[in-house]
């Protein structure tokens, strides 16, 4: 019996048995639109990409409110604090554009956006064209109302599709079970 025949067709077997990689935004360079200011960031997980804070004018110390969004992989969440003061805003909009998936940015298309937690937001809308930066999220968020000290935290998943999606537990069998018998007929 031959080795370097079955090292050659572990070794085979071994490189196709490959994890596929989920789609991630970590590491994309995104543009993010909040209630006071835009900004772009590079989306790292763990870690927040977007924060902004308003001051007192006659007190450049005292914060009165503050926004974040934190992104990552597949989700991202907007939490607005009122720190020293009421807040309300009869209608906000928070948009996360320039979206790219890291792993197949030409591919990747985000097929939905799903809240997960916080109250319901007035409207959800996604525009997504196959292409680089063209993932556009925009969320209406109903109108809130904050006593110092509270805070609304919205959090969001992000579907997508990517290209041609290959089972790779029954392509490795098929292709195993053909090289095993590529290697009996040979010893025949």
């Amino acid at each position: 019996m031959k080795i370097k025949p079955l090292i050659t067709f572990a070794t085979l077997i071994f490189s196709l048995y490959v994890p596929i990689s989920q789609a991630s935004l970590v590491g994309d360079r995104i543009s993010i639109f909040g209630i006071l200011t835009s900004i772009a960031a590079d989306v790292a997980d763990p870690g927040i990409e977007y924060e902004t804070e308003q001051v007192d004018s006659s007190s450049p110390f005292d914060v009165l409110w503050n926004e974040t969004i934190d992104v990552s992989g597949d989700a991202f969440t907007y939490t607005i604090n009122a720190i020293n003061t009421n807040l309300s805003s009869p209608n906000a909009t928070m948009t996360i554009g320039s979206l790219d998936w890291t792993d197949d940015p030409l591919n990747g298309l985000i097929t939905g956006v799903t809240q997960t937690t916080g109250p319901a937001v007035a409207n959800i809308t996604f525009i997504d064209n196959l292409g680089i930066n063209s993932g556009v999220i925009t969320i209406d968020i109903a109108p809130f109302s904050l006593a110092p000290g509270e805070s609304l935290s919205l959090s969001f998943t992000i579907e997508s599709s990517h290209g041609v999606v290959i089972p790779l537990a029954p392509t490795i069998i098929f292709l195993a079970s053909g090289l095993l018998g590529l290697v009996i007929k040979r010893r025949r």
